[in-house]
């Protein structure tokens, strides 16, 4: 979990496609929307509207 919550933690250095990425990633392995939104920067509820329909399977 934390190799992807620093993914979505450092976005200067990422590109978006990889943060969509890494919130599948750290929703495949646990993390809760709460945490994913504390990370974004934004509400769970945001997070969850704006990534919650992409998974690692479908290439986020």
């Amino acid at each position: 979990m934390v190799k992807a919550e620093h993914t979505i933690d450092a976005p200067t250095e990422v590109s978006r496609t990889q943060i969509a990425e890494a919130v599948c990633w750290a929703r495949d392995e646990g993390s809760s929307w709460k945490r994913v939104g504390e990370l974004l920067g934004v509400s769970a509820a945001d997070a969850e509207k704006r990534y919650g329909t992409l998974s690692v399977t479908s290439g986020a």
